[in-house]
Formats: C-alpha cells, structure tokens, sequence
C-alpha cells in the first residue's frame, strides 16, 4: 500500500482510549505515536520579537509554548495589554475544563485536586484537606493524573529512588493550566461580565512570583542540562532538580532553587533563582554557600566538589560577586539566560 495514514488530536486521553486502546478497531497497528511536545522558549521571539525577554518570560509562564494560544497575542501590544487577552478570550476561557473534561470521568473531583495544587498545596496531606477528599481517592485521582502527564510527583534531586521517598510533592505540570487555575478560575464571573480591574490587578500584583517560582526555575533548570550537554558545566548530572530538607530532621524549611548531582563523582551543583526588582546580593549567596549548603542530606564521609550558580532577574550588586569567597560560582542574567538558551 502506498497509503499513510496520520491521526492527529489535541486530547491525549481521547486518542488513547478511542484510537489505541484495547478494544479500539487500531490497536496494536500504529506505526508509530509521537506526543507533541510544546514549542521551545526561545521560539518566544518568533512571536514576540519587539518584547524584552524579561516579558517573554512573564507570558511563557503563562501559556508555556503552545502555538494555539500564542497566536492569540498580539506583539505590538504591551505585556499588559497581552495579558488581559489571556484572560478574555475564549480559548483561555475553556480549555481548561475541555481539557479535563474530555479525557477524565469524573472531572470535578480531578479539578478539585488540580486547583489545590494550583493554590500551592502540593503534599497529599494538604491536597486531600483542600479538596475534600480522605488521602485515599486523592491519591488515586493523583495516579490518573501523572498518567495524562497533568500532574508530577517531585523530590529533592538527592533522592535516588522517587517511589520509596515519602517527600514528594506534587506540581501541575502543565504553564496553562497552573496559570488558569491560579488566576482565572478564582475570577471567572468578573472576567466573563467584563469587570477586569480586580483581576488585572490580581495578575500583575501576584504574577512576577508565580512566575519566579514556576517558570523561571525551570528555564533555569534547563539552562543547568543544555549545559551540561555541551560539556561546559564541569559535571555530569545523575538527576537535576530542586531541593528541600525533610521535616523530621530540618525545621528550617531548607529550601534551594536548582541542585544537579553524580554521586559517582561526588559532585554538586546548587543554584539560587531570583525573578524579582531587586539584584541578588551578599546576603543571599552567602546563605546558600554557609548556612544552606552544609545541609544538603548527601552522603558526608565523601568530599564533595561542590560549585554555585545564581540565576537572577535584575542581576548582581558587587557585593554579591565578592562574597564567593574564592568557590567556583557561575552568574547568569537574563540576557545570558536567553542566548544559552538558545
């Protein structure tokens, strides 16, 4: 046969259930499956060549790199002018429950577990607690929704066996939705009567922080493996993460932005990411190399190479820069961050 046959949709789960699943007419024929992925960031300035890339971050943390609702911008607007789009048009509207809806039975209780993530409830305890629901079924709705790739569990990037580990957290995986959720969901009758002032107030007061903490950290995260990739890190990541201290030995709420570890070689890597007005400064590159540092739970009968990276928005105060006190240290701007990327 000289006939090929491509089947496209945007709903994972329906393709799944309806084109590959068991009982469907093409199960076990397909060729091959390919799960499209979203466009990269640095595709950003295709679309939005006048912006800084400090706005093309803000809008990358919002709708990630899907061409659907990057076309809806307009990129001789201002941010602000592009955000209030995101929050009116109809596809910004409903495709957070299509999306759910579609692939889910059950969908409420599915958007119940997602919106306390969303909130920033991410250990079973407090989902289930937000959600209504007894650890139980929210585990359960949280297997489902891992599965669809909606939801991950995470864990410091020191632990070697994720499944055994009792400190994960969960995170929308997802920039749409976690945006949604966050910020349109709560506001929704406002926004669909057209009283926008109390939800762009809301979005540009409280978006440079869900930014920072989701988006940014993750370009950052990226930045650590394109890196390594190119052999310029000095190391050969096992795992690249985040990190945080276990509540049963740490009380401190020991929290670092970015690690990359090889136990083989005993070598880390620990990063601080700052998205806000002000540069990084002394203080916080001596927290992460005095206090910090010490207390990453890694195996301490072995020295460790240890060396640091700071990530920052508005760059360094030359205090900061004096304050590595001869460790190997890497500084990356915004500017650095965006032609690395590249």
């Amino acid at each position: 046969s000289r006939i090929v046959l491509i089947l496209t949709g945007s709903h994972a789960g329906m393709i799944e259930r309806e084109i590959l699943a068991y009982r469907s007419p093409l199960y076990g024929r397909a060729t091959d499956s390919i799960h499209l992925q979203p466009l990269s960031f640095h595709a950003m300035s295709q679309f939005l060549p006048k912006y800084s890339i400090e706005d093309r971050i803000m809008i990358y943390g919002c709708v990630d790199g899907i061409p659907l609702y990057l076309e809806e911008l307009d990129p001789n607007v201002s941010l602000d002018k592009n955000l209030e789009l995101l929050l009116t048009r109809n596809v910004m509207l409903d495709d957070a429950g299509s999306l759910l809806r579609d692939q889910l039975s059950e969908p409420r209780n599915y958007v119940a577990i997602v919106e306390s993530i969303a909130a920033g409830f991410t250990r079973l305890s407090d989902i289930s607690k937000m959600s209504g629901m007894d650890e139980g079924s929210s585990s359960k709705y949280l297997s489902v929704l891992q599965k669809l790739g909606v939801v991950e569990r995470q864990v410091p990037a020191t632990v070697s066996r994720p499944s055994q580990s009792k400190q994960g957290r969960y995170h929308v995986t997802d920039p749409y939705l976690r945006f949604y959720y966050r910020f349109i969901a709560p506001q929704r009758t406002l926004i669909e009567s057209g009283r926008l002032a109390q939800p762009m107030a809301n979005l540009k007061q409280h978006l440079p922080s869900f930014v920072g903490k989701n988006a940014f950290e993750e370009l950052c995260r990226e930045w650590i493996l394109n890196q390594a990739d190119a052999g310029k890190l000095g190391l050969i990541p096992r795992r690249v993460g985040a990190y945080w201290g276990r509540k049963s030995v740490d009380r401190s709420g020991l929290e670092i932005d970015v690690m990359a570890i090889n136990e083989d070689d005993h070598q880390l890597l620990l990063g601080e990411c700052k998205f806000t007005q002000e540069p990084i400064n002394a203080r916080i590159v001596r927290a992460l190399i005095e206090d910090k540092s010490p207390k990453v739970d890694v195996d301490r009968t072995k020295t460790w190479q240890t060396q640091y990276v700071f990530f920052s928005r508005h760059g360094f105060t030359p205090d900061a820069r004096a304050a590595i006190k001869g460790v190997h240290c890497q500084w990356v701007d915004l500017d650095r961050l965006d032609s690395e990327l590249a």
